[in-house]
């Protein structure tokens, strides 16, 4: 029997719980090297690889802030981005286009008087 025709290892099965549906989305972090899966077979059970999974969730966790009316910039950092550039590169790769443009302000526009 060959790997690819094994059942699959029971660490994936608790490496995506993990990361699926934790606090922590970027949870690789959170994990013991040993829960870790090998990149290979997490690829061949789940269709990407371990990096990549994690940056899904983490842009899924986000999404879900924005939905609530999070502000970009502290659902940047509360996700485990560096910083709201890296927020929109994710939101640019996996929705196609900037949170503001998805998620446009909830707030109402107040004019503001130029002149007397």
């Amino acid at each position: 029997m060959s790997y690819w025709e094994r059942a699959p290892d029971p660490r994936l099965a608790t490496y995506v719980e993990r990361i699926s549906f934790s606090i922590d989305p970027v949870g690789k972090a959170s994990l013991p090297i040993r829960v870790i899966p090998d990149g290979r077979a997490f690829g061949a059970h789940v269709g990407v690889g371990p990096k990549t999974f994690a940056r899904i969730a983490r842009f899924r966790a986000a999404w879900r802030a924005l939905e609530r009316g999070g502000r970009p910039v502290e659902v940047a950092l509360a996700h485990g981005y560096f910083d709201q550039p890296h927020l929109v590169r994710d939101f640019v790769a996996f929705a196609g286009d900037a949170p503001r443009r998805i998620f446009p302000s909830r707030r109402p526009v107040v004019p503001v008087s130029l002149g007397t």
